[in-house]
């Protein structure tokens, strides 16, 4: 059976955007979790 990839959680960034909901899926997604085993999550931010 082939590996599977970790999720990929993409933060969408917009104008207006409330920095400290952004910050708490930053926090959630974005930082290494050892914890929890190499494939958490990948994280990523894309303007619009």
């Amino acid at each position: 059976m082939p590996k599977r990839k970790c999720p990929l959680v993409v933060a969408l960034l917009y104008d207006g955007l409330c920095t400290f909901e952004f910050g708490i899926v930053a926090e959630v997604f974005g930082l290494s979790r050892p914890e929890m085993g190499p494939d958490w999550y990948r994280f990523a931010s894309a303007a619009i």
